[in-house]
C-alpha cells in the first residue's frame, strides 16, 4: 500500500506498507505486515499474525504474534520483539 490510509486498517493477508496509516493497524492471525512507511498510531498483532517494521510506529506495540523491529517505535512494546541493529524503541517503559 502506497500513498495515505485515513483511519485504522486491518490487516488480513500479505501487506506491503510504503505509505501511511493515520489509526491503529492491526494484524490479523495468519497475516504479514511488511512496514517500510509509517504507522501514525498503534500497532497491534494477534496471535499467529505477523509484523516486520522497517518504518515507523508512532504509537504502541501490542504483540501477542511475532514481531521484528528494524526501525523505530516511539511508544512502548508489550509483548516479545525480535530487534535488529540499529533499532530503536523510544518508551521502554
Amino acid at each position: 500500500m502506497n500513498g495515505k490510509h485515513d483511519g485504522d486498517l486491518a490487516v488480513t493477508g500479505h501487506s506491503v506498507l510504503r505509505g501511511m496509516v493515520t489509526g491503529t493497524t492491526t494484524v490479523t492471525v495468519g497475516a504479514l505486515l511488511e512496514c517500510y512507511g509509517t504507522c501514525c498510531g498503534d500497532l497491534v498483532i494477534d496471535e499467529g499474525g505477523r509484523a516486520v517494521v522497517y518504518g515507523t510506529v508512532g504509537g504502541n506495540v501490542i504483540n501477542r504474534g511475532s514481531f521484528t523491529l528494524h526501525g523505530v517505535v516511539s511508544g512502548h512494546v508489550n509483548g516479545q520483539v525480535e530487534l535488529a541493529d540499529g533499532a530503536i524503541i523510544r518508551d521502554r517503559a
